[in-house]
């Protein structure tokens, strides 16, 4: 059932989980996801993958700030579009939401990495259920409550048992990152099985490191 499912997914889609959430704000810009501006961002994707599997513990705050950063420039932005202003105060306006939200999730860290482990694992519930488990649509409900059940309890033990957890959550999402963006650059789409292992790989590899240069 899983090679099924990774025999289905080519570089078209892994294109979209990169650009999907960018091309409108793009576009309201007046510019275009062209090949220059994806290899940057595959580049860029993959340094960031890297330095968070090796580094995530490490740079926790600041991973945390990009986090919040993220969330709050998507809100401001999809404020602004609720407002009907022009693109250049559309983009003041998510840049200092973002900016703000980064800030105050950094200082509270607590919350930070409550919020940041949720995501991650989330996504990795939502990746078990609709992949491995297969559920379909007429599930959704049941999916969504598991969804944010291991969303909050793997926020919930990242804030009690943080280095561990933090390690392998970060280690994973940098991994999987890091194989995603060479996926695209090689256009692997007829071997995309070699994204999940090696990303997997990469994944144990930056768990080792992370748990041996960093104190208990």
């Amino acid at each position: 059932m899983l090679l099924e499912y990774l025999q289905g997914i080519n570089v078209d889609s892994l294109k979209a989980l990169f650009f999907g959430a960018f091309e409108p704000i793009l576009e309201k810009m007046g510019m275009q996801a062209d090949d220059k501006i994806i290899m940057v961002m595959l580049v860029a994707s993959g340094i960031i993958g890297v330095l968070h599997c090796l580094f995530g513990y490490k740079l926790l705050r600041l991973w945390i700030w990009l986090f919040g950063f993220v969330c709050g420039f998507r809100l401001g932005w999809w404020f602004a579009g609720k407002l009907s202003v022009n693109p250049l105060t559309s983009l003041i306006v998510a840049v200092i939401t973002g900016l703000a939200l980064g800030v105050v999730i950094t200082l509270i860290l607590k919350l930070g990495i409550f919020l940041f482990s949720a995501v991650i694992g989330g996504f990795a519930a939502m990746y078990v259920l609709s992949t491995i488990i297969n559920m379909f649509q007429d599930e959704k409900t049941v999916m969504a409550i598991i969804v944010l059940a291991a969303a909050l309890a793997v926020g919930g033990i990242a804030v009690h048992f943080m280095r561990p957890v933090l390690i392998v959550l970060t280690a994973l999402a940098g991994g999987a990152l890091f194989a995603a963006a060479i996926a695209v650059l090689l256009n692997l789409s007829q071997h995309i099985e070699l994204f999940f292992v090696g990303g997997l790989i990469i994944a144990i590899l930056g768990m080792m490191f992370q748990f041996s240069s960093t104190d208990n």
